[in-house]
């Protein structure tokens, strides 16, 4: 039978998505400047790092914290609890430093979560949440309407600055614990999770913003690039193999006319297709959990 919906009723409403704000890393460091207490500042410092989902973090336990006397980062794995994966986190030297000053206040405390509740439990997650947003508000951050800071925020940007830093996403998803095709992780090293780690949190630094150098010149780069072009197409002349190869990687993604391509552009245009994969992937697993508590 035909149904006639009253203007204005629930069921024709068009309900309006949520997103996330993330904050850029200059406006963290406001965030972190108005934290008058050790807990916040803690918080965000190692919200930041970790880029864990707050499930996980809220439950983080004094005795499972890594020795924090070792030379920072420090690697601090979890098991997630919503993927059950292995998050080979990094803990940054100034979360470090405050972890030693912070500890000490709850040293005493029965309570074995390393942010307890006034009960036997781990601080709550609304009110980790309600944190941010109040010091958000005290900096002075404008939120744009309809959209909502959350500490899922955190695990955004990190996952932004790698992606901006070009990081393998694979290499991303291992630092703050997602799933990875299991046949990746025989190419994925501790070293390089420590250098990427090392990277991203260069942009996301809260206490110094350093700035790297090169004393290189434009001309001296050019020339170096040169070479290196020089030197695969050699490689390629030298080994036929190499340059069918590259060929063949080509035609699978589309790219049909390689005849008049040096191995050097070959490999260059691979990487384009590599690069706008990765770009696709980070786009996708950021945007995700938009609309999720």
């Amino acid at each position: 039978m035909p149904m006639t919906i009253p203007t204005g009723s629930d069921i024709s409403k068009t309900v309006v998505s949520t997103k996330d704000f993330v904050p850029t890393p200059q406006q963290y460091r406001e965030i972190y400047k108005v934290a008058g207490d050790l807990r916040s500042r803690l918080i965000i410092s190692m919200g930041l790092s970790l880029g864990w989902r707050i499930g996980d973090f809220a439950k983080i336990r004094k005795d499972m914290l890594p020795d924090l006397d070792q030379d920072a980062p420090i690697p601090f794995e979890l098991i997630t609890e919503k993927e059950a994966v292995i998050a080979k986190s990094f803990l940054s030297q100034e979360t470090v430093d405050m972890l030693k000053e912070y500890l000490p206040t709850v040293k005493d405390n029965p309570n074995p979560y390393l942010f307890p509740s006034n009960g036997e439990g781990h601080f709550d997650t609304e009110s980790i949440n309600r944190i941010i947003k109040d010091l958000a508000a005290k900096a002075k951050i404008k939120i744009p309407k309809r959209k909502r800071l959350r500490f899922h925020a955190f695990r955004k940007r990190f996952l932004s600055e790698c992606a901006n830093l070009h990081i393998d996403v694979n290499t991303a998803k291992v630092l703050v614990g997602k799933q990875v095709e299991k046949d990746m992780l025989t190419y994925l090293s501790e070293v390089e999770h420590r250098e990427s780690f090392i990277k991203a949190h260069e942009r996301l630094r809260l206490t110094k913003t350093p700035m790297r150098k090169t004393t290189e010149s434009a001309t001296e780069l050019e020339k170096r690039v040169d070479r290196l072009e020089r030197m695969l197409d050699m490689m390629a002349a030298l080994s036929p193999k190499t340059k069918t190869k590259a060929e063949e990687i080509l035609r699978e993604q589309g790219v049909l006319d390689t005849g008049k391509m040096t191995f050097s552009q070959m490999l260059a245009q691979i990487a384009e297709i590599e690069e706008r994969k990765q770009r696709e992937e980070y786009t996708r697993i950021i945007a995700e959990n938009n609309n999720n508590h």
